[in-house]
């Protein structure tokens, strides 16, 4: 029986996501998460909480789409 990570990852294959997709995507995520306050805008700040998470999302979809 298949994993729920080995379908993931034959599906996203056929998509071809490419690492600068994979970003946008962690972009994406993290904007999300920053609309609904989740973790806070550091726009214009020294934090970089929403930078560090944006890495670590990147990080993890990398590692789950690699072939």
């Amino acid at each position: 029986m298949e994993t729920n990570i080995e379908f993931a990852r034959k599906h996203i294959y056929s998509h071809r996501l490419e690492k600068d997709d994979i970003s946008d995507i962690a972009l994406e995520i993290v904007d999300a998460m920053v609309m609904e306050k989740l973790i806070p805008n550091c726009i214009d700040t020294e934090n970089q909480q929403e930078f560090e998470a944006q890495d670590i999302i990147r990080e993890k979809l990398e590692k789950l789409f690699k072939k």
